[in-house]
């Protein structure tokens, strides 16, 4: 990619961002996604079995991160 089609690329991320939010709200709340709750993964995808304390995560693409961050805040 180059890096005029980068900034364009990087310019609608920060303009539309997925999930929306108003920045200033960032420190007052924790936005909670869908399938980032750890007791769910757990349950769903190891029938329980996982030990979460060893769980290791990829989330592709990313996003605003909220994926992320919600599950450090599980994990610390």
């Amino acid at each position: 990619m180059d890096d005029k089609t980068a900034e364009i690329v990087n310019q609608q991320y920060e303009q539309y961002p997925y999930p929306y939010r108003e920045a200033e709200h960032e420190k007052e709340r924790l936005l909670s996604p869908g399938m980032s709750d750890l007791p769910l993964v757990n349950s769903l995808g190891f029938k329980g079995k996982a030990d979460i304390s060893k769980f290791r995560v990829l989330i592709a693409g990313g996003g605003t991160g909220d994926a992320v961050i919600f599950l450090a805040e599980q994990l610390k």
